[in-house]
């Protein structure tokens, strides 16, 4: 099967293999009664009052084995591309993915029998130079310093974090959600502070923390739109942002197969 054509069908594999994740994540997530919750407590030392996230059930373990198997499965798409672009092809042609430039196109100093090329010549061997410039085009340190913000950085932690350990289950905040503290009439609230959206949530983890209200008698509840996941690896990778990895995946493969065809 050619590299690409083998690429796609890995693609669809994996996606298939994910939706279905997503869908269990998703049904398990609304179960009754919720994995999770939050729970309000009063710090008699501050005079505060503090609300907690709290874990009553954990994930699944299989959930990780899955996840990393479609990870994998997208990282070996695009292997299959590129090395369908490389002729001839050699054990060391793979996909790199690099977070600085620098790295990337370091030359090595050749010593004690290192490889004195760099990784872009290493791993791009016999890749023709304009499909080497869409490689370089994909590579996260395009973003400068939000580089592990980017799809293909994601991707990397989580291939990388399976080689050597289990893939960890985390809840996570989603990013852009909203948490609101409404007091309840006649309290006024004054001061707070409030989780930041994007991180990993621990069973205990303060999420909210009145400072100041009035009159102090008074009580708040915790509302909001702000949606858990879960998420995978470390620093923990929502399964949804996973997805949209995915989609990069694809395009970097139909980039790759139009950029080898002839003009």
């Amino acid at each position: 099967m050619d590299g690409i054509a083998q690429a796609r069908a890995t693609l669809d594999y994996a996606h298939a293999q994910l939706q279905q994740l997503l869908a269990d994540i998703s049904t398990w997530c609304r179960t009754e009664p919720k994995p999770y919750g939050v729970v309000s407590e009063i710090d008699f030392k501050q005079r505060q009052q503090v609300f907690r996230f709290v874990i009553f059930r954990d994930p699944p373990p299989d959930w990780a084995h899955r996840m990393r198997g479609i990870s994998n499965d997208f990282r070996s798409a695009l292997n299959y591309a590129i090395r369908a672009c490389a002729d001839p092809v050699t054990d060391e042609v793979n996909f790199p993915i690099y977070r600085v430039e620098r790295e990337y196109r370091r030359v090595g100093k050749g010593r004690r029998g290192r490889d004195r090329r760099s990784p872009r010549e290493r791993y791009l061997t016999n890749v023709p130079e304009h499909i080497r410039q869409v490689v370089d085009a994909w590579q996260p340190y395009q973003r400068g310093n939000d580089a592990d913000s980017h799809p293909l950085a994601g991707l990397a932690d989580l291939t990388n974090t399976s080689k050597h350990a289990q893939l960890g289950t985390a809840f996570v905040a989603a990013h852009g959600g909203n948490i609101v503290l409404t007091p309840l009439p006649p309290a006024k609230l004054l001061s707070a502070a409030l989780l930041i959206p994007g991180k990993c949530l621990y069973d205990g983890m303060e999420v909210a923390r009145v400072f100041a209200i009035d009159p102090p008698s008074g009580k708040v509840i915790i509302q909001g739109d702000a949606s858990i996941e879960i998420a995978f690896g470390e620093p923990g990778i929502p399964a949804s942002d996973v997805l949209s990895i995915g989609r990069d995946v694809v395009k970097i493969v139909e980039h790759l197969d139009a950029a080898r065809r002839p003009a």
